[in-house]
């Protein structure tokens, strides 16, 4: 039995396998949309293997009971023996919801975002608050999508100090296209330390003794297809072999490959090799220029703070000092601190495992809210609520050391090793 689990769920998707093979286009604008189903399960390797077949996508974790999607399209991308495989493993089918789609009913119609930042917004409002500030802020694009867009940052500094002696942070959003919310904290906080800046002593103190990247849309082309096209879309636009899109947060070296799939029309594709997007290389780049103290990346959803390992279930160097920070920021927020691998399952090739092992950073993941694109009415009360949280993590990162990361990349379980799962729960 899966004793260990929690309740939690994981932003792995509930657009899975909606753009399969090499009709990714005509699939998703065709609203071809799966179904959610729930299941038990007596193992947590079990949902390891689900997530990598590509045939279905866990995106919730109660106790040994999970909430996955299925799709028409992936059924009908790969055989009917391989489907009854995975099913077999199932304990307790059931349909959920037959239409996931219909959680985001406010936002049906093409270009109805409510009160979410489109690209083109979220531009606008950096530009205007660099223009506002520019004592505080300066704008950098870290690089370029595949569909030419920047992926625009601003960095945030008080006069106080010399910059070259302050820890840097990261703070970002938006990765996964579908996940509007994630990009929204980002500029509550930035709003939040401008406007209290040399008025509140908690403000002035982070903003005097940081400096803080913070970049809101970190995904603009799958963002912009999602508010224009097909709202469940997960992954950015890259042309790929047989399809459209990687699933950025599985293309970062550390784990790549593991609990991710090689099925360019899975929304978990990690893509043909690490760093193989702009958009990685894009972040990896920025990394090794500031050697950033510590990031945070908000997605959604699930109520969780996350951090390292997600591609292993072994206990991190800092496994202790991780623990105690989420649970420090969980009191804060009222989330679900925890290490992704052991609470949700397997997850490769995450910015959190690189950052921390590659770049020496404290690193953690917040998923907002209880869906993937809240009703905008909720948008203030979710950001209120994690506002603490956050401020939390800026101001341990004043005073604080390098994680220690002590494992060397041979030391790390070989990929092979866990697809021996397949020996155990069959997809083929």
């Amino acid at each position: 039995m899966a004793s260990g689990f929690s309740r939690v769920s994981l932003s792995l998707g509930l657009g899975a396998f909606l753009a399969l093979s090499g009709v990714a286009a005509a699939a998703d604008e065709a609203g071809s949309t799966g179904k959610l189903v729930r299941f038990r399960f007596t193992e947590p390797a079990q949902l390891d293997a689900l997530n990598t077949s590509g045939l279905y996508e866990v995106v919730e974790v109660k106790g040994d009971t999970a909430i996955a999607i299925k799709s028409p399209a992936a059924s009908r991308a790969v055989s009917a023996k391989r489907v009854a495989l995975a099913e077999a493993n199932l304990l307790g089918l059931e349909t959920v919801l037959e239409d996931v789609d219909d959680q985001l009913a406010p936002f049906r119609a093409a270009g109805n975002v409510g009160a979410y930042h489109t690209y083109a917004k979220a531009l606008a409002e950096l530009a205007e608050l660099t223009a506002k500030y520019p004592n505080l802020l300066k704008g950098e694009s870290i690089g370029k999508s595949h569909g030419g867009r920047d992926l625009m940052a601003v960095r945030l500094t008080g006069s106080a100090g010399l910059e070259a002696e302050k820890p840097k942070v990261l703070i970002f959003g938006l990765m996964h296209a579908r996940e509007w919310i994630s990009a929204e904290l980002p500029f509550y906080l930035l709003r939040h330390l401008l406007a209290n800046y040399g008025k509140d002593p908690e403000v002035t103190k982070v903003v005097d003794n940081l400096v803080i990247y913070i970049l809101p849309v970190s995904n603009p082309d799958g963002l912009e297809y999602s508010q224009t096209n097909y709202k469940m879309w997960r992954k950015n636009r890259s042309p790929q072999q047989g399809g459209i899109g990687v699933d950025v947060n599985r293309n970062f070296p550390i784990g790549f490959g593991l609990g991710s799939s090689d099925n360019v029309g899975s929304d978990i594709y990690r893509g043909p090799s690490p760093k193989s997007e702009l958009e990685t290389r894009a972040f990896c780049s920025l990394f090794e220029r500031e050697k950033f103290i510590a990031s945070l990346s908000f997605h959604s959803y699930s109520e969780l703070i996350l951090y390292p390992w997600g591609y292993d279930r072994a206990l991190p160097p800092d496994s202790a000092e991780l623990t105690k920070r989420g649970q420090a920021m969980a009191k804060l927020n009222g989330y679900t601190p925890g290490q992704v691998s052991r609470i949700l399952y397997t997850a490769g090739g995450a910015t959190d495992d690189t950052f921390y092992k590659t770049y020496g950073a404290w690193s953690y993941t917040f998923e907002l809210g209880q869906q993937f694109v809240p009703p905008d009415s909720q948008i203030e009360p979710i950001c209120k609520q994690n506002l603490p949280a956050v401020m939390l993590f800026l101001k341990t990162a004043i005073d604080t050391s390098r994680p220690s990361t002590g494992i060397s990349l041979a030391d790390r379980p070989k990929i092979s090793n866990f697809f021996s799962l397949y020996d155990i729960y069959p997809l083929k």
